[in-house]
């Protein structure tokens, strides 16, 4: 019995000191944690990009580097904690109730600078800017797609069947050419409020001497475009109401030939 007494008593020491160099290993791992959580968060949100010699330099290595070792550190702590869990159970007087840290983001200057964050994207919002077509590309594209529009032939009415196919063609005709000018200016318009702070600076420079060259903006230029898709819309909705308001079959499809050849000229 004596010696069953002195191994438990053994077995018990060593489990008590095993638990206790987790303990130490757990807040060791705590401390690092908190030390390196503050740079890597410092390093992250500024970049900081300078000239030396002609080359731009960047310390996202760095950042990127601290990160990563943060995040191991993150791991670590996070296995050493449940394997210290599993192993040994809380302490009688131990509060286990979960603690409420909702309230540290309740602040409406943090989601104000949080919704701010989300807002500016990465780089890279050049590269997303669309890509403007030539007008005769457009055009080409218009001719062609209007080709395909054919006639109803389920429709036993000579006229109406004219009519339906140049309102049908016409319509087809100006929105191959009016959709890319649309998302041509929506597209700037939302990629330049989402730039990297960097590629502002690159964008707002291009402008600039663009705008001392030939004297335009590029506010400018985008209004010129929206009204011009405009007037192409209109042009076509109005050739598209002659068509149908045609009395004949013949008359409908030189309503459609004129208005292709106005459509055409306008744009």
């Amino acid at each position: 019995n004596k010696h069953q007494n002195s191994r438990q008593t053994r077995t018990m020491s060593s489990r008590h000191r095993a638990n206790h160099n987790q303990g130490r290993i757990l807040s060791l791992l705590s401390l690092l944690l908190l030390m390196l959580l503050p740079l890597a968060r410092s390093f992250s949100r500024q970049a900081v990009v300078f000239r030396h010699s002609g080359r731009m330099t960047s310390i996202s290595g760095t950042a990127a580097t601290t990160t990563t070792a943060a995040a191991t550190a993150r791991r670590s702590l996070s296995v050493v904690s449940m394997s210290s869990t599993a192993s040994s159970p809380p302490p009688p007087h131990a509060d286990t109730t979960p603690k409420d840290n909702n309230n540290n983001n309740s602040s409406p200057d943090k989601k104000k600078a949080h919704n701010q964050n989300l807002q500016v994207s990465n780089t890279g919002g050049l590269r997303r800017l669309p890509v403007v077509r030539q007008p005769q590309e457009l055009l080409n594209k218009a001719h062609k797609e209007a080709k395909w529009v054919k006639p109803d032939l389920k429709m036993k009415n000579i006229r109406n069947r004219a009519r339906k196919h140049g309102a049908e063609t016409l319509n087809s005709f100006t929105n191959i050419l009016c959709i890319p000018l649309r998302d041509t200016v929506k597209g700037y318009q939302a990629e330049l409020r989402r730039l990297h702070p960097f590629e502002r600076v690159v964008a707002d420079l291009t402008v600039r001497a663009r705008q001392k060259k030939d004297g335009l903006t590029l506010n400018l230029v985008l209004e010129d475009i929206h009204e011009a898709r405009k007037m192409v819309r209109e042009t076509g909705v109005d050739w598209i109401a002659k068509v149908k308001s045609a009395e004949t079959a013949r008359e409908a499809g030189t309503f459609l030939e004129e208005g292709l050849a106005a459509v055409t000229e306008l744009f």
